[in-house]
């Protein structure tokens, strides 16, 4: 396929991300005939849409904004969806994605705005999907958790930072009311910790193909090793050959939470974070946006030396994590953690 339909969420705390991740796509896929980016926002500020017009100029390419915020915000209440964290609602709007893109579109890659694309997606673009609602990257999960929210140990448990939408079976199979559905029946159950994720993986068990890691090499493979992740996700993650590919390789790196820090802070010690600086440096942003260090809780300043030791870092990385899913679900429990 020489054409790419992109989709993007985000309000004007996220505009830079957006644009340093919409630069590396156009800069790292200009063989491509038509690449038209859909911009899904929450009130971003006019300087912040003129730079993201001007990269779309810069390349030829198009971008198209479209206002969500009403639509989410009355879904949210509607159907009192669960909300923890901030910016929630550029989270919620990858359920409306197939509403809010024209119909003649059958299939779009949502990215998240904390990506980066850093080789061409040709071979992403081609994958055929037509049997599935979408496909996405293996995420890693305990499967206390898993079962917490309805799936089975066997399940994987996806991450949706990066979906490719079949837009089509999307529409037909009226996925959107389901979501919606569920999103309430785990907001009525204090269930769930990571809102529109937990209610996707949750609705589409059996409908989600699942992608090769380099097409969503999300930070924790760099901060765990690979018995931990393998451990942590109950055995449903990938080899320690496919790390090593995202690794070296990756075609999007996610730049999610993890215990060394994000690029846009200068304390951020993973590795890839000066591939994330190339590209930001190319934007705008970098003449006035100023990178800021980011306070790191000393518990996690302390995890993020010690797990670079192996037999160390293993044991470290599974006792955070299973101490982190106690916490989560007893907080639940007691009502600390209110709905």
């Amino acid at each position: 396929m020489s054409e790419l339909s992109v989709c993007y969420a985000s309000d004007n705390n996220y505009a830079m991300l957006a644009g340093v991740s919409m630069l590396s796509l156009f800069e790292n896929n200009k063989h491509l005939n038509d690449i038209s980016v859909y911009f899904l926002s929450t009130e971003i500020s006019i300087q912040n849409e003129s730079l993201l017009r001007q990269i779309a100029n810069d390349y030829s390419r198009k971008i198209i904004f479209i206002s969500i915020k009403e639509t989410v915000e009355n879904a949210i209440k509607e159907n009192k969806l669960p909300y923890l964290r901030k910016h929630i609602l550029d989270e919620y709007s990858r359920f409306f994605i197939a509403e809010f893109l024209p119909k003649n579109i059958g299939r779009c890659l949502y990215l998240d705005c904390d990506t980066l694309v850093t080789s061409t997606l040709d071979e992403l673009n081609s994958i055929d999907i037509s049997n599935f609602i979408c496909a996405a990257v293996v995420d890693k999960m305990s499967s206390r958790y898993k079962k917490w929210i309805g799936l089975k140990k066997e399940n994987p448990y996806f991450n949706s930072g990066i979906l490719l939408i079949n837009l089509d079976s999307w529409r037909k199979q009226n996925v959107l009311s389901s979501l919606l559905l569920n999103g309430k029946l785990l907001r009525l159950s204090r269930k769930g910790w990571f809102s529109d994720q937990d209610i996707i993986n949750s609705v589409l068990v059996d409908k989600i193909k699942t992608l090769n890691l380099r097409y969503n090499a999300i930070a924790h493979i760099e901060v765990f090793s690979t018995f931990a992740l393998k451990f942590l996700s109950s055995g449903n993650f990938y080899g320690k050959e496919e790390i090593n590919v995202a690794l070296q390789k990756p075609a999007i790196i996610h730049y999610c939470t993890n215990l060394l820090g994000r690029p846009w802070h200068s304390n951020c010690k993973l590795k890839s974070a000066k591939i994330w600086k190339h590209y930001f440096q190319k934007t705008k942003w970098a003449s006035f946006y100023k990178i800021k260090e980011r306070k790191i809780a000393m518990q996690f300043k302390i995890s993020g030396c010690l797990y670079k030791i192996p037999l160390i870092g293993v044991l470290l990385s599974v006792f955070y994590e299973i101490c982190l899913e106690i916490l989560k679900v007893n907080l639940y429990k007691l009502g600390v953690i209110k709905r």
